[in-house]
């Protein structure tokens, strides 16, 4: 489903333990991972810049995590979109 600049599937996709990655403006790039331990149960979203892929990459420009649920779903797409916005602007 489009949300803003970004495609992301439902929180199904990610309750079942998928991964989502993502790019725009050629060189932002964002991934979003569902990490789950005794604990807790969150959805882990890595955004970097530049050409190099996920496993390449060394460092993060910014990472955030939310709960696996719906809400935590729009909070990392707004999260998403905050951080595309600003690099837009500063590119």
């Amino acid at each position: 489903m489009l949300h803003g600049l970004i495609d992301i599937p439902t929180i199904h996709y990610f309750e079942e333990n998928n991964i989502w990655t993502g790019s725009l403006f050629e060189r932002f790039n964002y991934r979003i991972t569902p990490v789950r331990d005794d604990a807790k149960a969150e959805l882990l979203c890595q955004i970097w810049y530049g050409r190099l892929c996920y496993d390449l990459t060394e460092s993060f420009e910014a990472e955030n995590t939310e709960a696996i649920t719906a809400d935590g779903l729009k909070k990392t797409i707004d999260f998403i979109n905050s951080e595309a916005l600003k690099y837009k602007e500063s590119h």
